[in-house]
């Protein structure tokens, strides 16, 4: 029998996104050291969380996001901040966005999942799951987007990003915060975005 690819996502999203979406908690995994600080967004109070075990110990308030909200990323250009677990792969201190903590997205599932849409080829799918074996940048100009993570304002407009998320899929704290932020952000830190979080 004949497998079409609408058939063959319908049958197989539901457990390739489980790792995704089974990763957005407050509670960190049992694989990871409990003394190491990382970064939670937490959608249901707009701020951005930086953790300690499953303690929050400071947070960032008035943060913004993508200006298609939070969710499952499918392709460049859909603004859309990925839900998930993701590291900071690169820290660009010299962004037009004042400091830039760039995230290793696409990661596995992502990849996996733009595969299987046909979205990626062979190749590029490699190419990511071999970045991530090896703890590099992935491929960032890819059909399923790139260039996510942490940033500044730089001489963005403050008053809009107090008012509405407006980023292509970033998060973004203003000046003084991405400033603050740095002390705590290293390559390899943790971050966990997920549409929703009980995280006080």
């Amino acid at each position: 029998m004949n497998v079409t690819r609408r058939n063959l996502l319908r049958v197989a999203l539901p457990s390739l996104m489980a790792p995704v979406l089974g990763q957005v908690q407050a509670a960190p995994r049992r694989d990871h050291d409990s003394a190491a600080l990382w970064l939670l967004l937490n959608h249901a109070k707009q701020r951005l969380q930086v953790m300690q075990g499953n303690k929050s110990i400071l947070h960032y308030s008035n943060v913004s996001w993508g200006r298609g909200g939070i969710g499952l990323k499918t392709r460049v250009g859909d603004n859309v901040t990925p839900v998930g677990e993701f590291r900071v792969r690169w820290i660009n201190e010299r962004s037009q966005w004042r400091t830039f903590f760039g995230f290793d997205y696409p990661n596995p599932n992502y990849a996996q999942l733009g595969l299987m849409r046909g979205d990626l080829n062979n190749d590029q799918y490699g190419s990511i799951i071999e970045a991530s074996r090896r703890g590099h940048v992935p491929l960032q100009n890819t059909p399923i987007g790139g260039a996510i993570g942490i940033h500044g304002l730089g001489d963005a407009n403050t008053a809009i990003h107090r008012a509405t998320n407006w980023t292509q899929g970033c998060i973004a704290l203003d000046n003084a915060q991405i400033d603050h932020l740095a002390q705590f952000v290293t390559v390899g830190t943790r971050v966990v975005i997920g549409p929703e979080t009980a995280t006080s």
